[in-house]
């Protein structure tokens, strides 16, 4: 492999290539040289997120999506398996994390950074959902936050994975944040989700409703706001939302 020498390389232009290169390298790779490889490269590609500049993030994670990819064919999940939780515990940190809009290549890591998650979720949903909802219902605003954004991804892309019995357990976990959610970002995030889902079909399900108050009462309640001049207390929590962008 190409990592030794030229991932230590002093120029940062070489370990971009290399990082990338190793990702594509693993798509045409013999399966019994690849699954030797695996264990090795998980490690790496976590630790180069840590040695690299948020600008250079964008080439680990172009190569980490390939390697992943590669990773889920079905002979080869075995060997990933007890890989994701040190996957998702990479990854999961730096979705969290606002995206910088200054830095060009920001957004697109980001995206990539979902696009990563969703590839294991596809045969591994059920480990994927667990360790969100985990999260969730413990973490701090700013780990929600990371938690329903890739909720939202999941929701439009991974629709064959979200069966019925996941799309209840999915309704069922942001009810909670319906009811008691006080930081604005959350709740930002909350409301894309729920019309993520709305296109989806979930709020037929049971406690769909709750999350369907929740967006009208987004809605209507600044226009009433405005007409009889007062709120009531619960009003209040949310009429915060009138401006927000759903796209």
């Amino acid at each position: 492999m190409l990592t030794p020498t030229w991932l230590g390389s002093k120029n940062t232009a070489v370990r971009q290539v290399t990082i990338q290169a190793i990702g594509s390298c693993c798509t045409i790779m013999a399966t019994n040289q690849f699954e030797t490889q695996l264990p090795k490269l998980i490690p790496i590609y976590n630790g180069m997120y840590k040695k690299e500049l948020p600008a250079d993030h964008i080439f680990i994670t172009q190569g980490y999506c390939n390697l992943l990819g590669a990773a889920t064919r079905e002979e080869t999940l075995p060997v990933l398996e007890p890989l994701l939780e040190v996957i998702f515990g990479t990854f999961f940190p730096l979705i969290c994390n606002p995206i910088d809009f200054s830095e060009p290549t920001a957004l697109k890591n980001h995206n990539e950074m979902l696009r990563s998650v969703e590839i294991c979720g596809k045969p591994f949903i059920d480990t994927l959902l667990t360790f969100l909802f985990t999260r969730l219902q413990k973490g701090d605003a700013k780990v929600r936050n990371g938690v329903l954004l890739v909720l939202k991804h999941l929701v439009t892309r991974n629709q064959a994975q979200l069966e019925e019995h996941r799309k209840g357990l999915l309704v069922s976990s942001l009810k909670p944040l319906v009811d008691n959610e006080a930081d604005f970002q959350c709740k930002k995030s909350l409301a894309q989700v729920i019309i993520s889902m709305a296109n989806e079909r979930y709020l037929g399900l049971e406690g769909g409703e709750a999350l369907v108050e929740f967006i009208i009462l987004i809605l209507v309640l600044p226009m009433l706001k405005s007409k009889f001049g007062k709120t009531l207390k619960k009003e209040t929590k949310i009429l915060e939302f009138h401006h927000l962008s759903y796209v």
